[in-house]
């Protein structure tokens, strides 16, 4: 299980989309952290993999996010 050293934001709302037919949500990151000093260089849309989870539970999700 990742520790506190990997933790790099939170999400803020999160539920079922019936638009999109899957989960999705609003998520606050801290981008240096994740992607280095390099941000510019990375373009809209691109998407990397994340693991969520609940705060004080065991069980992540895997889940994609993007830059936007």
């Amino acid at each position: 299980m990742p520790g506190k050293d990997d933790l790099v934001g939170f999400v803020t709302s999160g539920n079922f989309n019936l638009g999109e037919g899957k989960g999705t949500g609003v998520a606050n990151l801290f981008v240096r952290k994740v992607l280095g000093e390099d941000v510019e260089k990375y373009v809209e849309k691109e998407r990397f993999l994340c693991i969520v989870r609940e705060a004080g539970q065991g069980l992540g999700r895997l889940a994609k996010w993007e830059v936007v």
